[in-house]
């Protein structure tokens, strides 16, 4: 999808922001919050640059936290020369040890950049599964084994950082000084240590829970920096986060209007997928309430959906093209079947 242009952002003004939630809103389910924070964010970084922002977004797996920000970067939504680029830091190691390191992460945004001809290195670096990595683990010692890996994390966040770089050519040289201020981070991980404290919280001295507190823990979450610093992470880098956004499970609804959404939801997905293969799909409305109700089940999020569509059409797409038959889905006798044309395959 092409790019915006930064003409035209700068045209906007504030309007930028808007018209960055409005897109996201197309594709993105809930998490209101989430999006207004996320909109604003890197708007202004975009417009200004002048105070980079660190977001931190908390949720449970299947949430929307990672695809609203993929979005940004699918839908084009960022101008040139910023450069959007994806990291997982689950496999992060401390440098010197086997696996990836904080200075591979410099390392790929740069030669991301470079591809982009982006010679000042200003854009945007998503650290997925944060919490794998800045969360305290010890080790049968009592040794933090992520301790190491905060401090590099500190670092790649708060200021300038110096790698080496292998073969290469204009515009970084083999020995590049990494400028951070150019950079907005976006930082995402379930913490489900945090569920653990927060269960905790709420028991009595004598056991016992307590009533739960009004206020959901979504949207603003003002004392989770408190929290993270409980649960293991370094005050000096929980002190380098600039907003806190935490998201709730997707409702029933929600999920439902995942897998119905007109615009590439998970059906429409698959209806596209098969009609490659001159497939056509059709699905009745208690098999889609039947997979709604088995997905909330399964409890994690708009992955449930995908993975309930995939176990039952992968084998029956294969049926379908050997038959020359199309698909249709139908709840009998509370499973789901698939119909070939009149003849009928048990899931």
């Amino acid at each position: 999808m092409d790019r915006i242009d930064m003409k035209d952002v700068m045209e906007m003004g504030p309007g930028y922001s808007v018209y960055i939630k409005n897109n996201l809103k197309k594709t993105v389910i809930g998490q209101e919050d989430y999006i207004n924070a996320l909109s604003a964010s890197v708007s202004n970084f975009i417009r200004f640059g002048d105070n980079k922002p660190v977001i931190l977004v908390v949720g449970p797996t299947g949430s929307g936290k990672t695809f609203a920000i993929m979005e940004i970067e699918r839908q084009g939504l960022i101008p040139e020369p910023f450069t959007f680029f994806y990291n997982d830091v689950s496999s992060i190691t401390e440098t010197g040890f086997t696996g990836d390191s904080v200075d591979g992460i410099i390392k790929g945004y740069l030669d991301k950049c470079e591809r982009e001809d982006n010679t000042e290195a200003r854009g945007i670096i998503f650290l997925d599964e944060f919490d794998k990595k800045v969360c305290a683990s010890y080790d049968s010692n009592g040794t933090n084994n992520n301790a190491h890996v905060m401090g590099e994390m500190l670092n790649l966040i708060s200021g300038k950082k110096t790698v080496s770089l292998e073969k290469r050519s204009h515009p970084f040289s083999t020995q590049t000084e990494f400028d951070s201020s150019k950079v907005m981070f976006i930082l995402a991980g379930a913490f489900t240590e945090l569920d653990a404290l927060e269960s905790e919280r709420m028991k009595t001295p004598l056991g016992f829970e307590r009533a739960k507190e009004s206020k959901a823990f979504d949207g603003i979450d003002y004392d989770l920096k408190h929290k993270l610093i409980e649960i293991g992470c370094i005050p000096e880098l929980v002190g380098r986060i600039t907003a806190c956004v935490r998201l709730k499970k997707l409702t029933r609804k929600q999920l439902k209007a995942l897998f119905l959404f007109p615009d590439n939801g998970y059906l429409d997905q698959k209806k596209k997928q098969l009609r490659r293969n001159n497939i056509d799909l059709e699905i009745s409305r208690e098999a889609i309430e039947y997979i709604v109700d088995f997905a909330l089940r399964e409890d994690t999020g708009a992955r449930s959906i995908q993975s309930v569509l995939d176990t039952i059409l992968l084998p029956a797409e294969l049926n379908a093209i050997e038959q020359e038959a199309n698909i249709r889905l139908e709840l009998e006798n509370e499973r789901v079947e698939v119909k070939y044309e009149g003849r009928t395959k048990n899931i």
